[in-house]
């Protein structure tokens, strides 16, 4: 997680950091826990191998992320490293302070940044529910998440062509240091696929004839090949699920609804069905009294 290099930005980062431990650690805990519960009661549970897990993991792939957060947070919060150096972080040590994290009696450091990336990269995950408060948004999600085929075949293709023209670079004679072997051939021609080369070798490449028409080839195929067929599979796609994943994304909507208010107290949600007044007649107006009542009220 995040270092503060003076007071104010540690007592921020502790202040964020224990909203995560008490508030949503605890509401993900028990979420799970009431679903396990819930699962046994209902006799919904699936094995998986020989360990028996609630029916919903299975099918709603949001269930086993919001697992995988819950153990991630636990070990975070075993290896906090802010209250491993409660005690010493008036040494000598740089960014000594209150709330600091740069202490050495901290453990498993790299355990705590590992698991600190995993529960940023699962939270941004389960963040996508909010692309249901718009129904386009949702089905630009669902149209991604569905040509995501297509997106492995393209890191399919541009591998196959950095093998091959990798093998062919390295085996050849050339005097630019790194293309004389095949890893760092498979490196250059990888940062030549995603357009991060540098330009310090760009001239020794020019010198090569061998070499600039094999780096050639490769940028052709992969920028006018592979990815233009890319492009083409994606727009042929959108327009082919999109009205159907408009549908989709107002059902998951539904669904998303259905499961918020499975957390919605018996008390709330009675006031909220008494605040709709559905017991109360309301009068019917026809388009011609419609009309009139307008007039009388102009």
């Amino acid at each position: 997680m995040l270092h503060g290099e003076d007071s104010a930005s540690r007592s921020t980062i502790f202040v964020c950091r224990m909203l995560i431990y008490v508030f949503a650690m605890p509401v993900l805990i028990h979420g799970r826990v009431r679903h396990i519960r819930q699962a046994i009661r209902d006799r919904e549970l699936v094995q998986l191998g020989c360990i028996p897990v609630p029916q919903r993991y299975v099918d709603n792939w949001r269930e086993p992320a919001a697992v995988l957060l819950v153990l991630a947070l636990l070990i975070s919060l075993c290896l906090e490293p802010i209250f491993y150096c409660a005690n010493h972080s008036s040494g000598s040590f740089d960014g000594a302070g209150l709330f600091t994290d740069l202490c050495p009696e901290a453990k498993d450091r790299e355990v705590y940044n590992l698991m600190s990336m995993v529960v940023i990269a699962v939270y941004m995950v389960l963040l996508m529910d909010l692309a249901t408060l718009s129904r386009h948004m949702a089905a630009y999600v669902l149209v991604a998440l569905n040509v995501l085929p297509e997106l492995f075949l393209l890191l399919i293709s541009i591998g196959f062509l950095i093998l091959m023209f990798a093998t062919c670079i390295a085996v050849s004679s050339n005097d630019v240091a790194s293309f004389q072997t095949f890893p760092m051939a498979i490196l250059r021609l990888f940062q030549f696929s995603i357009n991060t080369k540098g330009d310090t070798e760009l001239m020794a490449i020019a010198e090569s004839p061998l070499l600039c028409v094999a780096i050639g080839t490769f940028v052709a195929l992969t920028s006018l090949g592979s990815f233009s067929i890319f492009v083409a599979q994606l727009t042929c796609a959108h327009h082919e699920i999109y009205a159907n994943m408009v549908g989709f994304a107002g059902l998951r909507r539904m669904q998303i609804e259905v499961d918020s208010l499975q957390y919605l107290k018996p008390k709330t949600w009675k006031a909220f069905v008494e605040g709709l007044r559905l017991d109360e007649a309301l009068e019917f107006l026809g388009p011609d009294r419609q009309c009139a009542t307008a007039e009388v009220g102009q």
